[in-house]
């Protein structure tokens, strides 16, 4: 997401492209530690789905809250299985 052009696009046309960018905020989840590329891309999503006028307004908190959760309850990555 270096294209400040594609991001704008995005931002002027976000409602277009809701369901794509919530796509890729979840696809996140999967990301591993150092993946900065994917760090950057979930922060600008978040940003993105926080703004957007055609999501109802308790959806995205009532996600990302249980996007917190679902992480905490994670095991932790040094345990051996």
């Amino acid at each position: 997401m270096n294209d400040q052009k594609t991001r704008n696009h995005l931002e002027r046309n976000i409602d277009c492209f809701l369901l794509v960018i919530l796509s890729v905020y979840r696809a996140t989840d999967l990301m591993f530690p150092g993946e900065h590329d994917l760090e950057e891309a979930r922060k600008y999503t978040r940003n993105l789905l926080e703004k957007s006028r055609s999501i109802n307004e308790k959806m995205v908190p009532i996600y990302l809250n249980k996007v917190k959760v679902i992480k905490n309850a994670r095991p932790n990555a040094s345990n051996n299985y």
